[in-house]
């Protein structure tokens, strides 16, 4: 089985404060992953360290393989994506239309 994310020894949190402390996980592809714990446990830091969205002081996250720090915010976009619980929109989309918004591809504003 090939590994979808990988971290190992990772060390995360909000200003003095680490939430994350020397976490190792493996996540295969196509594999379902539960995160279970009480509220402030790191579950959500953790999934945003995991995509990209937060830095991490130590340890080291991959990718499919690939080192996350070397990875392109637009290609961590087409490989990982996260819906999160709760999200606020402006406008009334069911889950599938939401969905279907994150699998549009990115265009620069001249593309015809």
């Amino acid at each position: 089985m090939s590994l979808a994310i990988s971290c190992r020894g990772v060390v995360a949190g909000y200003r003095t404060t680490n939430v994350l402390q020397d976490v190792s996980l493996t996540v295969g592809e196509g594999q379902m992953t539960v995160l279970l714990g009480p509220n402030g446990a790191g579950k959500s830091t953790l999934l945003r360290v995991l995509t990209g969205l937060h830095p991490f002081s130590v340890g080291e996250v991959q990718l499919f393989g690939r080192d996350l720090s070397k990875i392109s915010p637009g290609e961590r976009a087409r490989l990982v994506a996260v819906v999160p619980q709760e999200v606020t929109t402006p406008m009334a989309f069911t889950v599938a239309e939401l969905v279907a918004l994150g699998r549009s591809v990115p265009r620069s504003r001249w593309w015809d």
